[in-house]
Protein backbone atom coordinates (compact mmCIF):
# COMPACT_ATOMS: atom_id res chain seq x y z
CA UNK A 1 0.00 0.00 0.00
CA UNK A 2 0.79 3.74 -0.19
CA UNK A 3 3.69 4.72 1.82
CA UNK A 4 5.34 1.19 2.56
CA UNK A 5 8.28 -0.59 0.53
CA UNK A 6 7.59 -3.60 -1.82
CA UNK A 7 8.04 -6.59 0.18
CA UNK A 8 6.82 -9.93 1.34
CA UNK A 9 4.45 -9.71 4.75
CA UNK A 10 4.31 -12.84 5.96
CA UNK A 11 2.48 -12.91 8.86
CA UNK A 12 -0.48 -10.42 9.80
CA UNK A 13 -2.08 -9.51 13.04
CA UNK A 14 -4.13 -6.67 14.99
CA UNK A 15 -3.81 -5.82 18.52
CA UNK A 16 -6.07 -4.74 20.98
CA UNK A 17 -5.59 -0.70 20.38
CA UNK A 18 -6.70 -1.26 16.86
CA UNK A 19 -2.93 -1.09 15.61
CA UNK A 20 -2.09 -3.70 12.56
CA UNK A 21 1.12 -5.91 13.32
CA UNK A 22 3.17 -7.61 10.50
CA UNK A 23 5.94 -9.30 9.41
CA UNK A 24 7.90 -8.82 6.40
CA UNK A 25 11.24 -10.30 4.82
CA UNK A 26 12.59 -7.13 4.37
CA UNK A 27 11.59 -5.06 7.45
CA UNK A 28 11.03 -7.97 9.91
CA UNK A 29 8.26 -6.74 12.63
CA UNK A 30 6.49 -3.78 11.38
CA UNK A 31 3.44 -1.94 13.53
CA UNK A 32 1.37 0.09 11.89
CA UNK A 33 -1.10 2.83 13.31
CA UNK A 34 -4.33 4.13 11.31
CA UNK A 35 -5.10 7.80 11.02
CA UNK A 36 -6.98 8.95 13.98
CA UNK A 37 -7.20 12.44 13.20
CA UNK A 38 -10.72 13.54 12.25
CA UNK A 39 -12.02 15.79 9.42
CA UNK A 40 -14.17 18.67 10.30
CA UNK A 41 -17.56 19.90 8.87
CA UNK A 42 -19.76 22.88 8.02
CA UNK A 43 -23.07 23.27 6.17
CA UNK A 44 -23.43 24.90 2.75
CA UNK A 45 -26.76 24.75 2.08
CA UNK A 46 -29.70 24.02 4.19
CA UNK A 47 -33.85 24.40 3.84
CA UNK A 48 -35.02 26.40 6.74
CA UNK A 49 -38.50 26.99 6.56
CA UNK A 50 -40.03 23.55 5.28
CA UNK A 51 -43.46 22.85 4.76
CA UNK A 52 -45.07 19.78 7.12
CA UNK A 53 -44.64 16.57 4.66
CA UNK A 54 -41.83 18.18 2.47
CA UNK A 55 -38.02 16.93 2.57
CA UNK A 56 -35.74 18.74 4.23
CA UNK A 57 -32.50 19.25 1.74
CA UNK A 58 -29.53 19.64 3.13
CA UNK A 59 -25.70 20.29 1.59
CA UNK A 60 -22.28 19.64 4.11
CA UNK A 61 -18.95 19.98 3.19
CA UNK A 62 -15.80 18.59 4.88
CA UNK A 63 -11.93 18.81 4.82
CA UNK A 64 -9.57 16.21 6.28
CA UNK A 65 -6.40 18.31 8.41
CA UNK A 66 -3.79 16.16 6.14
CA UNK A 67 -6.28 15.32 3.07
CA UNK A 68 -5.35 11.37 4.06
CA UNK A 69 -9.08 11.36 2.69
CA UNK A 70 -9.60 13.56 0.14
CA UNK A 71 -12.71 15.48 0.07
CA UNK A 72 -14.86 13.82 -2.43
CA UNK A 73 -14.36 10.48 -0.62
CA UNK A 74 -15.79 11.74 2.86
CA UNK A 75 -19.10 10.60 4.00
CA UNK A 76 -21.51 12.43 6.07
CA UNK A 77 -24.29 11.65 8.48
CA UNK A 78 -26.46 13.57 10.34
CA UNK A 79 -28.75 13.38 13.26
CA UNK A 80 -31.97 15.67 14.21
CA UNK A 81 -32.38 17.08 17.58
CA UNK A 82 -29.50 14.49 19.73
CA UNK A 83 -30.91 11.91 18.43
CA UNK A 84 -29.96 8.52 16.09
CA UNK A 85 -26.88 9.42 13.94
CA UNK A 86 -28.04 8.28 9.89
CA UNK A 87 -26.20 5.67 8.41
CA UNK A 88 -22.91 7.77 6.60
CA UNK A 89 -23.73 8.68 2.77
CA UNK A 90 -21.14 10.37 0.11
CA UNK A 91 -24.30 11.58 -1.98
CA UNK A 92 -25.27 14.97 -1.85
CA UNK A 93 -27.43 16.72 -1.73
CA UNK A 94 -29.39 14.81 1.51
CA UNK A 95 -32.50 14.59 1.72
CA UNK A 96 -34.00 14.03 4.94
CA UNK A 97 -37.51 12.67 5.52
CA UNK A 98 -40.18 15.73 6.85
CA UNK A 99 -39.33 15.99 10.66
CA UNK A 100 -42.46 16.91 13.07
CA UNK A 101 -44.19 20.23 13.33
CA UNK A 102 -41.71 22.70 15.27
CA UNK A 103 -38.34 23.85 15.47
CA UNK A 104 -35.04 21.29 15.07
CA UNK A 105 -31.59 21.23 15.63
CA UNK A 106 -29.54 19.34 12.93
CA UNK A 107 -26.11 17.89 13.33
CA UNK A 108 -23.33 17.14 10.71
CA UNK A 109 -20.83 15.07 11.28
CA UNK A 110 -18.36 14.16 8.11
CA UNK A 111 -16.27 10.78 8.54
CA UNK A 112 -13.09 9.99 6.63
CA UNK A 113 -11.93 7.12 5.22
CA UNK A 114 -10.34 6.00 8.29
CA UNK A 115 -13.70 6.01 10.06
CA UNK A 116 -13.00 9.37 11.78
CA UNK A 117 -16.36 10.94 12.98
CA UNK A 118 -15.98 14.94 13.01
CA UNK A 119 -16.39 15.69 16.95
CA UNK A 120 -17.49 19.06 16.30
CA UNK A 121 -20.26 18.47 14.09
CA UNK A 122 -21.55 21.85 12.40
CA UNK A 123 -24.74 22.31 13.52
CA UNK A 124 -27.85 24.21 12.37
CA UNK A 125 -31.72 24.90 12.81
CA UNK A 126 -34.92 24.56 10.85
CA UNK A 127 -38.35 25.13 11.26
CA UNK A 128 -41.22 22.79 10.36
CA UNK A 129 -44.83 24.56 9.50
CA UNK A 130 -47.91 24.09 7.92
CA UNK A 131 -48.86 25.29 4.84
CA UNK A 132 -50.79 28.22 5.22
CA UNK A 133 -53.90 26.83 4.62
CA UNK A 134 -53.67 24.69 7.41
CA UNK A 135 -51.68 26.86 9.64
CA UNK A 136 -54.04 26.88 13.01
CA UNK A 137 -54.11 30.13 13.22
CA UNK A 138 -55.43 30.41 9.57
CA UNK A 139 -57.91 27.54 10.72
CA UNK A 140 -58.71 29.29 13.59
CA UNK A 141 -59.67 32.78 11.58
CA UNK A 142 -61.00 30.97 8.71
CA UNK A 143 -63.55 29.72 11.36
CA UNK A 144 -64.12 32.25 13.03
CA UNK A 145 -64.71 34.03 9.80
CA UNK A 146 -67.42 31.18 8.43
CA UNK A 147 -69.00 32.01 11.65
CA UNK A 148 -69.19 35.71 11.18
CA UNK A 149 -70.42 34.74 7.46
CA UNK A 150 -73.35 32.87 8.91
CA UNK A 151 -74.39 34.70 12.08
CA UNK A 152 -74.11 37.73 9.25
CA UNK A 153 -76.20 35.87 6.68
CA UNK A 154 -78.75 34.68 9.41
CA UNK A 155 -79.16 38.27 10.52
CA UNK A 156 -79.83 39.90 7.00
CA UNK A 157 -81.91 37.42 6.96
CA UNK A 158 -84.30 38.05 9.54
CA UNK A 159 -83.50 41.76 8.81
CA UNK A 160 -84.97 41.09 5.40
CA UNK A 161 -87.81 39.12 7.32
CA UNK A 162 -88.79 41.80 9.88
CA UNK A 163 -88.33 44.46 6.97
CA UNK A 164 -90.90 42.39 4.69
CA UNK A 165 -93.14 41.92 7.73
CA UNK A 166 -93.12 45.86 8.49
CA UNK A 167 -93.18 46.77 4.92
CA UNK A 168 -96.41 44.89 4.99
CA UNK A 169 -97.47 46.14 7.79
CA UNK A 170 -96.97 49.85 6.45
CA UNK A 171 -98.95 49.02 3.28
CA UNK A 172 -101.81 47.32 5.27
CA UNK A 173 -101.87 50.27 6.81
CA UNK A 174 -101.70 52.57 4.07
CA UNK A 175 -104.37 50.89 2.21
CA UNK A 176 -106.76 51.68 5.19
CA UNK A 177 -105.22 55.18 5.81
CA UNK A 178 -106.16 55.65 2.10
CA UNK A 179 -109.62 54.03 2.54
CA UNK A 180 -110.31 56.29 5.42
CA UNK A 181 -108.97 59.15 3.70
CA UNK A 182 -111.30 58.60 0.38
CA UNK A 183 -114.44 57.77 2.81
CA UNK A 184 -113.45 61.12 4.52
CA UNK A 185 -113.12 62.82 1.65
CA UNK A 186 -116.19 61.60 0.05
CA UNK A 187 -117.96 62.62 2.93
CA UNK A 188 -116.43 66.01 3.04
CA UNK A 189 -117.51 66.30 -0.46
CA UNK A 190 -120.92 65.45 -0.59
CA UNK A 191 -120.84 67.83 2.44
CA UNK A 192 -119.53 71.16 0.59
CA UNK A 193 -121.48 69.27 -2.53
CA UNK A 194 -124.77 69.47 0.06
CA UNK A 195 -123.55 73.12 1.39
CA UNK A 196 -123.29 74.92 -2.06
CA UNK A 197 -126.72 73.39 -2.90
CA UNK A 198 -128.39 74.62 -0.01
CA UNK A 199 -126.67 77.94 -0.36
CA UNK A 200 -127.77 78.35 -4.13
CA UNK A 201 -131.27 77.09 -2.92
CA UNK A 202 -131.42 79.59 -0.61
CA UNK A 203 -129.98 82.66 -2.24
CA UNK A 204 -132.26 81.74 -5.56
CA UNK A 205 -135.02 81.61 -2.96
CA UNK A 206 -134.24 85.02 -1.68
CA UNK A 207 -133.69 87.00 -4.71
CA UNK A 208 -137.19 86.94 -6.46
CA UNK A 209 -138.64 88.13 -3.16
CA UNK A 210 -136.13 91.13 -2.72
CA UNK A 211 -136.49 91.84 -6.30
CA UNK A 212 -140.29 92.33 -5.24
CA UNK A 213 -139.44 94.30 -2.11
CA UNK A 214 -137.48 96.39 -4.11
CA UNK A 215 -139.32 97.20 -7.08
CA UNK A 216 -142.46 97.91 -4.42
CA UNK A 217 -140.51 100.02 -2.15
CA UNK A 218 -139.74 101.90 -5.63
CA UNK A 219 -142.84 102.43 -6.49
CA UNK A 220 -144.10 103.46 -3.12
CA UNK A 221 -141.06 106.06 -3.06
CA UNK A 222 -142.42 107.56 -6.80
CA UNK A 223 -145.72 108.18 -5.73
CA UNK A 224 -146.88 111.00 -7.88
CA UNK A 225 -149.61 112.09 -5.72
CA UNK A 226 -147.53 113.35 -2.70
CA UNK A 227 -148.57 110.94 -0.02
CA UNK A 228 -145.79 110.50 1.65
CA UNK A 229 -143.99 112.66 4.04
CA UNK A 230 -140.59 113.78 4.04
CA UNK A 231 -139.78 110.85 6.95
CA UNK A 232 -141.87 108.42 5.10
CA UNK A 233 -140.34 109.27 1.95
CA UNK A 234 -136.78 108.66 3.81
CA UNK A 235 -137.86 104.93 5.54
CA UNK A 236 -138.75 104.40 2.24
CA UNK A 237 -134.91 105.08 0.54
CA UNK A 238 -133.64 103.16 3.94
CA UNK A 239 -135.75 100.01 2.84
CA UNK A 240 -134.76 100.11 -1.14
CA UNK A 241 -130.93 100.59 0.18
CA UNK A 242 -131.28 97.95 2.64
CA UNK A 243 -132.96 95.43 0.72
CA UNK A 244 -130.42 96.49 -2.23
CA UNK A 245 -127.95 95.84 0.40
CA UNK A 246 -129.11 92.13 1.21
CA UNK A 247 -129.40 91.20 -2.33
CA UNK A 248 -125.52 92.30 -2.67
CA UNK A 249 -124.60 89.90 0.16
CA UNK A 250 -126.96 87.32 -1.80
CA UNK A 251 -124.99 88.06 -4.79
CA UNK A 252 -121.72 87.22 -2.60
CA UNK A 253 -122.70 84.07 -1.68
CA UNK A 254 -123.65 83.35 -5.35
CA UNK A 255 -120.31 84.60 -6.75
CA UNK A 256 -118.70 82.20 -4.14
CA UNK A 257 -119.90 79.36 -5.50
CA UNK A 258 -118.47 77.96 -8.79
CA UNK A 259 -120.31 79.36 -11.73
CA UNK A 260 -123.00 81.25 -10.13
CA UNK A 261 -122.35 84.54 -10.52
CA UNK A 262 -119.06 85.02 -12.91
CA UNK A 263 -117.04 88.56 -12.66
CA UNK A 264 -116.56 88.18 -16.25
CA UNK A 265 -120.05 88.98 -16.73
CA UNK A 266 -119.96 92.34 -15.65
CA UNK A 267 -118.08 95.37 -18.06
CA UNK A 268 -115.38 97.58 -17.04
CA UNK A 269 -116.38 100.74 -18.02
CA UNK A 270 -115.59 103.92 -16.28
CA UNK A 271 -117.04 104.53 -13.24
CA UNK A 272 -117.12 107.19 -10.67
CA UNK A 273 -115.75 106.22 -7.23
CA UNK A 274 -117.33 109.14 -5.55
CA UNK A 275 -120.47 108.11 -6.40
CA UNK A 276 -120.26 104.27 -5.68
CA UNK A 277 -118.91 105.14 -2.24
CA UNK A 278 -121.82 107.94 -1.20
CA UNK A 279 -124.36 105.51 -2.10
CA UNK A 280 -122.67 103.20 -0.12
CA UNK A 281 -122.73 105.13 2.49
CA UNK A 282 -126.22 105.82 2.70
CA UNK A 283 -127.38 102.03 2.33
CA UNK A 284 -125.72 101.91 5.73
CA UNK A 285 -126.54 105.45 7.62
CA UNK A 286 -129.53 103.50 9.98
CA UNK A 287 -127.24 100.35 11.13
CA UNK A 288 -124.13 103.22 11.64
CA UNK A 289 -127.01 104.75 13.63
CA UNK A 290 -128.03 102.00 15.38
CA UNK A 291 -124.56 101.75 16.73
CA UNK A 292 -123.84 105.31 17.49
CA UNK A 293 -121.01 105.27 14.49
CA UNK A 294 -120.03 108.10 12.21
CA UNK A 295 -119.81 107.62 9.06
CA UNK A 296 -117.90 110.00 6.91
CA UNK A 297 -116.86 110.33 3.22
CA UNK A 298 -113.29 112.08 2.21
CA UNK A 299 -112.57 113.09 -0.80
CA UNK A 300 -111.06 116.16 -2.64
CA UNK A 301 -112.55 116.07 -6.20
CA UNK A 302 -115.59 115.79 -7.97
CA UNK A 303 -115.26 112.90 -9.74
CA UNK A 304 -112.91 110.05 -9.33
CA UNK A 305 -112.83 107.77 -12.81
CA UNK A 306 -111.38 104.59 -12.63
CA UNK A 307 -111.90 101.59 -14.58
CA UNK A 308 -114.20 98.82 -13.17
CA UNK A 309 -117.65 97.47 -12.63
CA UNK A 310 -120.01 99.83 -10.60
CA UNK A 311 -121.74 96.97 -9.48
CA UNK A 312 -118.75 94.88 -8.52
CA UNK A 313 -116.78 98.21 -6.69
CA UNK A 314 -120.16 98.54 -5.07
CA UNK A 315 -119.95 95.01 -3.24
CA UNK A 316 -116.65 95.67 -2.36
CA UNK A 317 -116.76 98.77 -0.41
CA UNK A 318 -120.42 97.16 0.82
CA UNK A 319 -118.45 94.11 2.29
CA UNK A 320 -115.47 96.80 3.88
CA UNK A 321 -118.17 98.81 5.20
CA UNK A 322 -120.11 96.43 6.41
CA UNK A 323 -117.10 94.85 8.40
CA UNK A 324 -115.72 98.26 9.58
CA UNK A 325 -119.43 98.87 11.17
CA UNK A 326 -119.86 95.74 12.75
CA UNK A 327 -116.27 95.83 14.40
CA UNK A 328 -116.21 98.92 15.27
CA UNK A 329 -116.92 100.46 18.80
CA UNK A 330 -119.90 102.82 19.92
CA UNK A 331 -118.98 106.48 19.54
CA UNK A 332 -116.63 106.20 16.84
CA UNK A 333 -115.75 106.82 13.32
CA UNK A 334 -115.40 104.91 10.25
CA UNK A 335 -114.38 106.70 7.61
CA UNK A 336 -114.29 106.13 3.56
CA UNK A 337 -111.09 107.92 1.90
CA UNK A 338 -110.52 108.48 -1.76
CA UNK A 339 -107.38 109.97 -3.38
CA UNK A 340 -105.87 110.22 -6.79
CA UNK A 341 -102.38 110.79 -7.82
CA UNK A 342 -101.29 110.80 -10.84
CA UNK A 343 -101.78 107.59 -12.14
CA UNK A 344 -102.38 106.07 -8.62
CA UNK A 345 -106.45 106.21 -7.11
CA UNK A 346 -106.23 105.02 -3.82
CA UNK A 347 -110.20 103.71 -1.73
CA UNK A 348 -109.40 103.32 1.91
CA UNK A 349 -112.33 102.35 4.46
CA UNK A 350 -110.79 103.39 8.16
CA UNK A 351 -112.41 102.15 11.19
CA UNK A 352 -111.50 102.96 14.77
CA UNK A 353 -112.82 99.17 16.11
CA UNK A 354 -111.26 96.19 17.64
CA UNK A 355 -108.33 95.60 15.09
CA UNK A 356 -106.94 92.22 13.81
CA UNK A 357 -104.13 90.65 15.01
CA UNK A 358 -100.95 89.94 12.98
CA UNK A 359 -100.65 86.55 13.06
CA UNK A 360 -104.41 86.84 11.28
CA UNK A 361 -103.37 88.71 8.71
CA UNK A 362 -101.67 86.59 6.18
CA UNK A 363 -105.48 84.56 6.19
CA UNK A 364 -107.19 87.04 6.06
CA UNK A 365 -108.66 86.83 2.65
CA UNK A 366 -109.12 83.30 2.66
CA UNK A 367 -112.27 81.85 1.60
CA UNK A 368 -113.95 80.80 4.88
CA UNK A 369 -111.98 82.23 6.90
CA UNK A 370 -113.58 83.52 10.26
CA UNK A 371 -110.77 85.22 12.77
CA UNK A 372 -111.53 84.96 16.48
CA UNK A 373 -112.35 89.00 17.37
CA UNK A 374 -112.72 88.65 21.24
CA UNK A 375 -115.81 90.00 22.23
CA UNK A 376 -117.55 90.31 18.95
CA UNK A 377 -117.14 86.74 17.60
CA UNK A 378 -120.85 86.75 18.02
CA UNK A 379 -121.51 88.94 15.15
CA UNK A 380 -119.53 86.55 12.63
CA UNK A 381 -120.71 85.70 8.99
CA UNK A 382 -119.54 82.88 6.52
CA UNK A 383 -116.10 84.53 6.20
CA UNK A 384 -116.62 85.12 2.95
CA UNK A 385 -116.67 88.91 2.63
CA UNK A 386 -112.83 89.47 2.45
CA UNK A 387 -112.27 86.77 0.13
CA UNK A 388 -114.45 88.38 -2.53
CA UNK A 389 -113.35 91.89 -2.01
CA UNK A 390 -109.86 90.10 -3.28
CA UNK A 391 -111.05 88.15 -5.92
CA UNK A 392 -113.23 91.87 -7.30
CA UNK A 393 -110.06 93.67 -6.90
CA UNK A 394 -107.86 91.14 -8.81
CA UNK A 395 -110.50 91.61 -11.41
CA UNK A 396 -109.59 94.98 -11.83
CA UNK A 397 -106.50 94.54 -11.62
CA UNK A 398 -106.20 96.32 -8.22
CA UNK A 399 -104.46 95.31 -5.45
CA UNK A 400 -106.11 95.23 -1.56
CA UNK A 401 -103.91 95.95 1.13
CA UNK A 402 -104.44 95.77 5.24
CA UNK A 403 -102.68 97.35 7.96
CA UNK A 404 -104.36 97.18 11.47
CA UNK A 405 -103.38 97.28 15.45
CA UNK A 406 -105.19 95.87 17.90
CA UNK A 407 -107.35 97.60 19.33
CA UNK A 408 -106.94 101.26 17.26
CA UNK A 409 -108.48 100.14 14.47
CA UNK A 410 -107.74 98.75 10.99
CA UNK A 411 -107.64 100.46 7.17
CA UNK A 412 -108.38 98.40 4.09
CA UNK A 413 -107.06 100.25 0.84
CA UNK A 414 -107.77 99.38 -2.43
CA UNK A 415 -104.80 100.47 -4.81
CA UNK A 416 -105.21 101.57 -8.63
CA UNK A 417 -102.03 101.68 -10.46
CA UNK A 418 -102.64 102.51 -14.22
CA UNK A 419 -99.61 102.23 -16.60
CA UNK A 420 -98.97 104.97 -18.61
CA UNK A 421 -99.30 104.05 -22.52
CA UNK A 422 -95.83 104.27 -24.13
CA UNK A 423 -94.58 107.02 -26.11
CA UNK A 424 -94.46 106.83 -29.98
CA UNK A 425 -90.79 107.62 -31.12
CA UNK A 426 -90.93 110.26 -33.55
CA UNK A 427 -89.53 110.02 -37.45
CA UNK A 428 -87.29 111.90 -38.06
Amino acid sequence: SEGLAPCQVDSLASGPDSEIYFVSDLLGLMKYSRDRNPPQTRITALTQNVVYGEKVVLAADGHDRFEDTKREDLRYSYRIDHGEWSSPSAQQPISIPSAPMGRHTIEVAAIDLAGNRDLTPAIDRFLVAYPWWRNPLTLLLGFVLALNLILLAGFLIQRFRNLSRTLEEREEYQRKLEDEVASRTQKLKETVEFREKLITNVSHDFRTPLTNLIGYAQMLGSDPRGNLDENQREFVDIIQNNARRMKRLIENVAQSLQGEDPLEKYPKVPVDLREIAFDTLKSHALSAQDQRIELELVCSEERVEVIGSDVLIGRLLDNLLSNAIKFSNPDSEVQIRITQEKERTELAVIDEGIGIHSQDLPRIFDRFSQLHHGLKDHVGGLGIGLSICKEIADYHNAEILVDSTIDSGSTFTVVWNEEKPEEEEGID
